[in-house]
């Protein structure tokens, strides 16, 4: 990902450029990897996306939001999509003895 700048303080983050790009795919090859995934929350531009095919490396496009439970990520034509929640469960029992003699006692817990 590539982070532009303007004057006015406005920052304006873009897809991988294929001049940047393309430095990391050869690196990914450099180091005698067969392929590499990359990850980015805003997925490849045309010129990265044929290198990427070319040099066999993956796009994973994760949402600039995700942490480690709560995720939305795209990879390989699917969704993967992580969700937590907090809840509280709570349980009380009752119970009625009847006993031989057909007095009854209600226990609560």
């Amino acid at each position: 990902m590539v982070s532009l700048s303007w004057n006015v303080g406005v920052t304006h983050e873009v897809g991988f450029l294929k001049n940047n790009f393309g430095g990391l795919a050869y690196r990914i090859k450099d180091i005698g990897a067969q392929g590499g995934i990359v990850v980015s929350p805003l997925g490849f531009q045309v010129g990265a996306k044929r290198i990427a095919k070319k040099e066999h490396v993956m796009e994973v496009r994760l949402d600039p939001d995700s942490t480690t439970t709560n995720y939305i990520l795209q990879f390989l034509n699917s969704a993967f999509v992580g969700i937590s929640a907090r809840s509280k469960v709570s349980a009380s029992i009752s119970m009625i003895i009847t006993r031989n003699d057909g007095t009854t006692e209600i226990r609560e817990s």
